[in-house]
């Protein structure tokens, strides 16, 4: 069917191009060759690689075998198996930005598994499945919760976090990576204080300049934590809560993040050699029981097409 559509078209195009100016009719051949080329440069790559791919990006958080727990990790272990067995890859940040910067391509159908905040049920739970399953998985920390199971400002308990030593396991293994959901500006209610900020927007009447401030020595924070214990460069950015502005997304340009990542619903177009494709990602969140994933994700392509 994809073959005699694609036939049609041609023919369409050659239609076109014969019945055009008195250039297109002295050169008919010359004038649909600039069409097939032109068109191929829209879809593919001078090496053939598709240039754009839609990639769904499923958010987790805290996994939890306790009754009326959102979600479970053998709900999540169907998950991955779904994924598996309908020929999804797992890819990492890294492999979205290896293809915008038009190094190598992606699989052919590419799929990223993300956690938010670093929860130590991540490592318990989510860790031994992703090995089971050779799955990779990307893990964004709140720097300043890192190994606590209390809040350091009011002592209230807290879903614990995993330590550093186990997030170097982690790294190891190839299977996981780990980036910055901000150092300290993912508050809740457990600091038993009112959260005037919610996340990194602005807080009413705040000056650009103290914005800044805040924004640039909240993420700087974070980065050095992980670069001293992780050794490498972060270059993603989750935002809290999902909330962003324009005066984010610069910010956290200069300061060389590459990725920044949303709460908003849908799929990404990733564009071969644009790495501007990578800013304000979608997500499609998965933190619930007994999800149809492939339903899921099959909406969200639609819902761009």
């Amino acid at each position: 069917m994809k073959q005699s559509a694609y036939r049609i078209l041609m023919a369409l195009i050659l239609c076109i191009a014969l019945c055009q100016t008195n250039v297109y009719a002295q050169a008919p051949r010359s004038a649909l060759r600039n069409v097939l080329q032109n068109t191929a440069m829209r879809t593919r790559t001078q090496t053939g690689t598709a240039r754009y791919r839609s990639v769904p990006i499923l958010s987790f958080h805290h996994l939890s075998e306790e009754t009326g727990a959102d979600l479970t990790p053998a709900s999540f272990e169907e998950y991955l198996r779904v994924l598996t067995e309908n020929g999804f890859t797992s890819v990492l940040y890294e492999n979205l930005i290896a293809f915008t910067n038009g190094e190598k391509p992606l699989p052919e159908k590419p799929v990223l598994i993300t956690f938010d905040d670093g929860y130590a049920s991540n490592y318990d739970y989510a860790f031994p499945l992703l090995k089971k399953w050779n799955m990779k998985a990307e893990i964004a920390i709140v720097g300043s919760t890192v190994g606590c199971r209390i809040c350091r400002d009011t002592g209230a308990e807290i879903i614990p976090h995993f330590t550093w030593s186990q997030a170097r396991e982690m790294i190891r293994s190839g299977l996981v990576s780990i980036h910055s959901h901000s150092y300290n500006l993912h508050q809740h209610s457990a600091t038993g204080q009112t959260v005037l900020r919610k996340g990194v927007q602005r807080i009413k009447g705040e000056r650009e300049e103290d914005y800044v401030r805040v924004l640039t020595t909240d993420t700087l924070t974070a980065n050095r934590r992980i670069f001293n214990y992780l050794g490498y460069t972060n270059v993603v950015y989750t935002y809290p809560y999902g909330q962003h502005n324009d005066l984010s997304e610069r910010v956290l340009e200069k300061l060389g993040i590459q990725v920044t990542v949303t709460n908003t619903p849908g799929i990404s177009d990733i564009e071969w050699g644009n790495p501007e494709s990578l800013r304000l990602l979608r997500r499609l969140p998965c933190d619930e029981n007994d999800l149809d994933l492939l339903q899921v994700i099959q909406n969200a392509y639609r819902s761009i097409q």
